[in-house]
C-alpha cells in the first residue's frame, strides 16, 4: 500500500471516529437535558390529580350521608 494512501486512510478513520464521538456527546447532552422537562410534566400531573381529589372530596361532602353508598 502506498504510504500516502495509508496515511490518508488512517486520517479518514480518525476523523470518522472523532465525528462519531462528537455525535454521541451531542446525543448525551440532549438526553441529559430531557429529564429537566420531565419533572415539570410530573408536577403538572400531580397538581391536576390533587385538584381532582379535592373536587371529589367536596362533592362527596356535599352529598347527604343517606344518599351515599354504604361502605363494604
Amino acid at each position: 500500500m502506498n504510504p500516502n494512501l495509508s496515511t490518508s486512510y488512517v486520517a479518514i478513520q480518525t476523523e470518522r471516529s472523532r465525528l462519531t464521538a462528537l455525535a454521541e456527546r451531542g446525543w448525551e447532552t440532549e438526553q441529559a437535558a430531557t429529564p429537566a422537562s420531565l419533572p415539570l410534566v410530573v408536577t403538572m400531573i400531580c397538581q391536576r390529580a390533587g385538584a381532582l381529589l379535592i373536587l371529589a372530596r367536596r362533592r362527596l361532602q356535599a352529598i347527604p350521608r343517606q344518599m351515599q353508598a354504604p361502605i363494604t
